[in-house]
């Protein structure tokens, strides 16, 4: 995810990074070419002697619109929800590990290390697990015994969170935890599944194929009418309009794809491993002190 300073205006205008899709720009120039054509054909060899009324390009121009705003709205929503799933994993993580460095006593150094690294693993497997990456730093925080055991897992996040439920209840059997500690304890768990669910949720549900296929031949065909409408009014300067009109929808169109799943490492993807480092950095400055 780029971080940026919106408020220096000129500046930020002019970044590029993040702002420019791969493809838009041989579409734009595809559309200035065929717009090309459609003049010289027209003024030349007046074969494309066609004038769209603008009130029929006004009036797709308004499907257009609202199927834009639609996709917008819904691809902004599962970045946001998404957002808001890592701070409830950030929160979570610290809220339990306050109450393990509460619970267990400061003599109990190997165990209070053992609730450390498993929270961290099971921050690192769930990034990774969503990203489809290798699990090299999930397994840097388990103890040989489990490695090899999460390897032939079939669902990684869950098999960490098995350990940590075990060891709880562990806790609770030598009576270093009450009854109530328990539950409290356990209601932690039972957030960090609801974690994984929501997650997979935005992850490996899209857009339906039917809408996203009809937004892009729509946006397609509406560009491919607009010239007939310019180009008696503008002549040549029709071409760059197009090609401007073109940039604006698409690259919305290409905005909504690439939030709608923010569990990358696009440009624009939730900073999912600037979250696991912090994750990191409180629970072991929770635990040391």
């Amino acid at each position: 995810m780029i971080s940026y300073d919106n408020k220096n205006w000129f500046s930020f205008l002019l970044q590029m990074k993040g702002s420019s899709y791969p493809g838009i720009f041989w579409g734009m120039a595809t559309m200035g070419a065929i717009t090309g054509l459609i003049c010289a054909g027209n003024f030349t060899f007046h074969l494309f002697d066609i004038k769209i009324s603008p009130h029929i390009l006004s009036a797709i121009s308004l499907v257009v619109g609202m199927l834009l705003v639609f996709r917008m709205n819904t691809a902004y929503d599962r970045w946001w929800e998404g957002r808001k799933l890592l701070g409830q994993l950030l929160n979570t993580s610290r809220f339990f590990c306050l109450k393990i460095n509460n619970y267990i006593p400061e003599h109990k150094i190997e165990l209070r290390t053992k609730f450390e690294n498993l929270i961290v693993a099971y921050a690192y497997a769930l990034t990774e697990h969503l990203l489809r990456s290798n699990f090299d730093n999930t397994i840097t925080y388990l103890s040989a015994e489990h490695i090899d055991r999460f390897n032939s897992s079939k669902h990684k996040p869950s098999f960490v969170l098995d350990l940590l439920s075990k060891e709880i209840l562990n806790l609770h059997q030598d009576q270093t935890i009450s009854g109530e500690q328990l539950i409290i304890l356990e209601n932690s768990i039972v957030i960090f599944t609801d974690i994984i669910g929501a997650c997979e949720r935005i992850k490996y549900t899209p857009i339906p194929f039917a809408y996203a296929i009809h937004l892009k031949r729509i946006i397609f065909v509406f560009c491919l009418f607009l010239p007939f409408s310019l180009i008696h009014d503008l002549g040549w300067l029709s071409i760059p309009i197009v090609m401007l009109v073109f940039y604006t929808l698409v690259g919305i169109e290409i905005i909504g794809e690439e939030i709608e799943d923010p569990f990358g490492e696009d440009n624009n993807d939730l900073p999912m491993w600037e979250t696991v480092d912090k994750i990191k950095t409180n629970i072991i400055y929770i635990i040391k002190n």
